[in-house]
């Protein structure tokens, strides 16, 4: 059975740190920094709340239409 780890942080992970990972680290270890984070949060709704939703409409051309 293969193990392999996560490592999270608010920040950036350093140039070396990222480098060592892509090179010395065997099984796999994914690194998710701050901008990744975010994105993950606002992916899966966890850790945030909606403040203001929109609805988008386009007008039916059918329902003027003749028949």
């Amino acid at each position: 059975m293969e193990s392999g780890g996560v490592f999270i942080t608010t920040s950036d992970f350093t140039s070396g740190a990222l480098e060592f990972i892509s090179k010395h680290v065997s099984p796999k270890i994914v690194l998710i920094n701050g901008v990744e984070l975010g994105r993950l949060m606002l992916k899966y709704e966890i850790g945030v709340n909606v403040r203001r939703t929109y609805k988008l409409m386009e007008v039916d051309e059918n329902y003027f239409s003749e028949e």
